[in-house]
């Protein structure tokens, strides 16, 4: 099952977030939520923004 969530999550990346400016909404709240959960501290650049 953890396989089946795995890559179902990744074909939702895929299929929502592959055109960047179209969903940049979604992605900007993905990658917020991402900082907020990992405290990660990414950078737009690192997005090829």
């Amino acid at each position: 099952m953890t396989k089946d969530i795995t890559f179902n999550f990744k074909s939702f990346i895929k299929k929502y977030l592959s055109n960047v400016e179209d969903n940049f909404i979604i992605y900007f709240l993905l990658l917020n939520y991402l900082h907020k959960k990992y405290n990660l501290n990414l950078k737009f650049k690192s997005l090829n923004f």
